[in-house]
This record gives structure tokens, sequence and C-alpha cells, in this order.
């Protein structure tokens, strides 16, 4: 789970605020406290860049709702 002092410096933020750099997270049931096993990051218009798995191309697709979890990471710097 995500800490505490991250949460308090503004880097996780709920999935409705998303904005373009975001880091979108997945996890079985989108649980914020289970183990993520994918990560994309957010583009804009409803849109995420993933890398779907080794060996596969980078690729932009629609932001997947399943699994998802409801907070975005927003990296800072």
């Amino acid at each position: 789970s995500p800490s505490p002092r991250a949460a308090s410096r503004g880097l996780l933020v709920p999935y409705s605020q998303v904005q373009p750099g975001d880091l979108i997270f997945y996890s079985s049931g989108g649980s914020a406290s289970a183990s993520k096993y994918h990560v994309a990051m957010y583009i804009g218009d409803g849109l995420m860049i993933e890398a779907p798995y080794p060996g596969k191309p980078v690729r932009i697709v629609p932001v997947r709702s399943y699994d998802r979890v409801g907070m975005v990471a927003r990296p800072s710097g």
C-alpha cells in the first residue's frame, strides 16, 4: 500500500482526477493493497500507453477499467 508520506505530498490522486503523465496501476480486483501486475501511463483523452507484456511493442489503447486501482500516481520532479 502507498506510504502516507507519498500521499501527503500529493503524489497519489483519485482516478477521477487523472492527468496526462499519471501512472495507472492494475491489481487483482483493483485493490490498492494487492500486488500490482501492470502499470501504464495516461496520455489524455481516455488513452494510455503500455507495454502489454514482454516481447510485444508498446501501444496506445483506451484505459481499461477492469482491475484498475482507484488511485493514480503523479510523478513529481
